[in-house]
């Protein structure tokens, strides 16, 4: 309808122009077929451009909207959705409104040129004969095919491909596909963005120094200098050993998403080294009858008893008890071969060695001695980096780093000046022999996210060490066998400590309660580096220190180190470019099919006739062709009537005026 209203407003104002009585070419000198010889001259070509200005104008608006349209894409591409500040008119119907304007605009133009464009088709080309005019049925096409698709489709049928009018008419088509095609412009994507949660809210439990243990009056070899294990660090160690697993801390993450820098804290260590004990066969006589007798590298004895079915025996060994079998009450000491490391304090070292069952060899008529496997095992506290993030409510953390090495401080009251006591087992007292009061260590700075340029230290009363080993050390002392005995198997052991390392597997067990003791040190610690011991001084590259110095709190300063930051899924405005193809091709092919159609109307002259009732004020046609369709009322009898009338717009050789004249059989050439 719009493209009909402006077609219409075009007659109303070339109509007249092309009455002969208007014309400055009405009464020009014709050719012999009756066309203006000044055609060219008659219409200035300023004066066509006025007629065409409101069209040019709406190409023009056409082409500010599209400029519009990628502009405010390109101002939200990327950006959050939540920062889009139209209230309730969402940036969807923004683009909605703009791709009409767009289509509306651009539509218009296009349709009025494509109704020239049926006079341009119907003026029959100089240099060819009258008789190769149109058919007349071509003028109904161009009129449907400025308003709508099926019109367009058969006007690029019976004017081919590559004529200009098809141009117009695939405008037409293509721009019902501006409204979806700006629809799908703008997409959504979902970015994880770091959300308003306070990031003290988010610190990770981590502690610098440890010295917890309990005053008792008692003082034996587990109960060193009257100090022992606190009740929760108890706990811990019981967890880790009993749990098939030790999880890590919770992080505490409101949002499901969060990330933290490298945390460091103090930690337990836990390893494990698989080592192949040179035991021997050797046999004995006592009360009880026969004994094997198994011989480590340091001459220990291992007694099991003499049976051919299945025996295992699983003996556990720390580095101030022993291990022993208990059914016989024979202790035996053990060395470390591996954890030798005399800058760590060492929480307790132990070794299990398990020996398979003995075999009788018939050929022999001795026992067969199957190979034993040993592994030995030490914890101890150490200085460890984490990375800590949560992921759609699923926490990892990874140990990125461990510094185990150690420095020791010594309170000067005691004369001794460091001399560590070498036998817990025997009490000689605090006054009598000196000892560290702390050991602390001092790790690389980049790695475990230190401050720069200011020494940073993890510290561990040594009262604390003696407390906790001396606990360890009788946990793991005991056995595990497996026997069968009339019939039935019978698994006697030393404690149900012995039974969890057979069947948790001895290096799980040991990781296990290395991370249930880090959860407890983390958790229970305060985050300072040394005590405030004012007597209490320590050597670090040669230098004395007061470490009182280094006791400060470092809440404030930590707090922003080690704060985490927590993200949430947002959605972003993403701008699927692609998409605006079609609307830009669409925009600057208009104008181009607009201006042609308007320099061809003034290179050959033809009239500004448009389209509607008014052309009848404008151009006659002629009486042989109404006579034909004389008392035809229904278009499916027109049409096919129209179709084999062969038709040419000309100059009249009577007024002048314009006039639709059959050229069927017609020799003329057109000149």
């Amino acid at each position: 309808m719009a493209a009909k209203k402006s077609s219409e407003m075009a007659n109303v104002s070339t109509s007249l122009l092309a009455h002969p009585m208007d014309s400055p070419s009405a009464n020009a000198p014709r050719s012999t077929d009756g066309s203006s010889t000044s055609d060219r001259s008659g219409l200035k070509f300023s004066t066509l451009l006025g007629i065409w200005k409101y069209d040019i104008l709406l190409c023009c608006v056409s082409i500010a909207a599209t400029v519009g349209l990628v502009v405010v894409l390109a101002l939200h591409d990327g950006k959050a959705q939540k920062d889009w500040s139209g209230g309730v008119i969402t940036l969807n119907t923004v683009i909605a409104v703009l791709a009409t304007v767009i289509r509306a605009s651009l539509i218009v133009p296009v349709a009025a040129a494509i109704t020239q464009g049926k006079w341009l088709w119907l003026r029959t080309r100089k240099g060819a004969r009258a008789s190769e005019g149109r058919s007349l049925s071509d003028y109904e096409v161009y009129e449907w095919a400025s308003r709508g698709v099926v019109g367009s489709t058969q006007l690029i049928w019976i004017s081919g491909i590559r004529s200009i009018a098809s141009l117009g008419a695939l405008i037409v088509i293509f721009s019902v596909a501006i409204g979806p095609f700006t629809q799908q412009i703008l997409g959504t994507t979902f970015r994880s963005v770091q959300s308003d949660t306070p990031g003290q809210s988010l610190i990770l439990p981590r502690a610098e120094r440890y010295d917890g243990f309990v005053e008792s009056a008692i003082t034996s070899t587990h109960y060193t200098y009257g100090r022992i294990i606190q009740p929760d660090m108890y706990a811990a160690i019981m967890s880790g050993i009993f749990s098939e697993k030790t999880e890590d801390l919770t992080a505490v993450c409101p949002s499901g998403n969060c990330t933290w820098p490298i945390q460091s804290s103090l930690g337990v260590c836990g390893e494990c080294a698989a080592f192949s004990p040179e035991i021997k066969y050797n046999a004995s006589i006592n009360d009880s009858g026969w004994r094997m007798a198994y011989l480590q590298p340091e001459g220990s004895e291992i007694w099991a008893t003499n049976t051919t079915d299945s025996f295992v025996v699983r003996v556990i060994g720390s580095n101030t008890g022993a291990h022993f079998i208990p059914s016989f009450g024979i202790e035996h000491y053990i060395k470390p071969t591996h954890f030798n490391d005399s800058h760590i304090p060492y929480l307790t070292i132990f070794q299990t060695i398990t020996i398979p069952a003995l075999e009788w060899d018939n050929a022999t008529s001795s026992m067969k001695i199957p190979p034993s496997t040993g592994e030995e095992c030490a914890l101890w506290f150490c200085a460890q980096a984490y990375s800590t993030r949560v992921d759609s409510g699923v926490q990892s953390q990874t140990t990125v780093s461990t510094w185990s090495e150690y420095v020791k401080n010594y309170n000067p009251q005691f004369p001794s000046n460091g001399t560590i006591i070498d036998n817990p087992s025997t009490d000689l007292g605090e006054q009598e022999y000196g000892r560290p009061e702390n050991w602390y260590m001092i790790p690389d700075a980049s790695t475990f996210n230190l401050e720069s340029g200011k020494e940073t230290y993890f510290s561990i009363a040594e009262d604390s060490i003696l407390a906790i080993g001396g606990d360890l050390n009788e946990i793991f002392v005991g056995s595990f066998n497996t026997t069968r005995m009339y019939g039935s198997i019978s698994q006697p052991y030393t404690s149900n400590v012995m039974m969890a390392m057979h069947y948790f597997n001895t290096s799980t067990v040991v990781q296990n309660l290395a991370k249930a003791m880090t959860n407890r040190v983390r958790t229970s610690a305060p985050t300072t580096r040394l005590n405030t011991t004012p007597a209490a001084n320590g050597t670090i590259n040669g230098t004395t220190v007061p470490l009182s110095e280094a006791a400060e709190s470092q809440d404030g300063e930590l707090a922003d180190r080690y704060a985490g930051a927590a993200f949430t899924t947002e959605p972003f405005f993403q701008v699927r470019w692609a998409w605006m193809a079609l609307p830009l091709a669409l925009v600057l092919l208009s104008p181009i099919f607009v201006v042609w159609t308007v320099v061809a109307s003034w290179r050959t002259g033809t009239p500004i006739l448009g389209s509607g009732l008014l052309v009848l004020l404008g151009c006659r046609v002629e009486d042989d062709i109404r006579s034909r369709f004389a008392g035809v009322e229904r278009h499916d009898v027109a049409k096919p009537k129209a179709a084999g009338i062969k038709v040419n717009l000309e100059r009249s050789e009577k007024d002048g005026g314009w006039e639709i004249r059959n050229v069927q059989g017609d020799a003329r050439v057109v000149s």
